[in-house]
């Protein structure tokens, strides 16, 4: 009878075991996306006149220098990209330089400026941008063009997932 008893009791203690539930949300934002992995720039083009039909996008990743090339992104908690210079294009730059971010838009607008904690920072991209694969995103910006105020051009630039 006793050990009846004591089977039972050891059902029921079973029985009563069980697992708890994770309630823990799964933070599934872009934004954590992009701050778990550093970035490298992988495609890099510009059609240097928009409103011109005859006008084409050229590679322009091809024309840039090994240590432009390199540069690393990294997204923070706060709002914040470090750009690492893995190669200095000058001796005495920084090794790094920080800038704000923001994404809105349901994530599909990307603004990076100059300083986040400036009230009148300077806008460096409004972007949009997609995330064509779980490895990558691109973003799509327009600016005046450089030599030439009167013509506006596109900039496409698609980064890479670095380990």
């Amino acid at each position: 009878m006793k050990k009846f008893i004591l089977a039972l009791a050891v059902c029921a203690t079973i029985a009563s075991c069980q697992k708890k539930e994770d309630t823990d949300p799964i933070d599934v934002s872009k934004t954590t996306y992009l701050m778990h992995h550093s970035w490298k720039l992988a495609f890099y083009t510009v059609n240097p006149d928009i409103n011109d039909e005859t006008s084409s996008p050229y590679d322009s990743l091809a024309l840039m220098t090994t240590c432009q090339k390199d540069d690393i992104w990294k997204f923070g908690t706060t709002n914040r990209l470090t750009n690492y210079a893995m190669q200095k294009c000058v001796q005495t730059a920084p090794d790094s330089t920080v800038y704000g971010y923001e994404l809105s838009s349901a994530d599909k607008k990307f603004y990076v400026f100059t300083d986040p904690d400036l009230p009148d920072h300077a806008t460096v991209y409004n972007a949009d941008i997609t995330y064509p694969t779980i490895d990558s995103f691109v973003i799509t910006y327009t600016a005046p063009h450089p030599q030439d105020s009167s013509k506006t051009s596109r900039y496409v630039r698609a980064y890479v997932k670095q380990n």
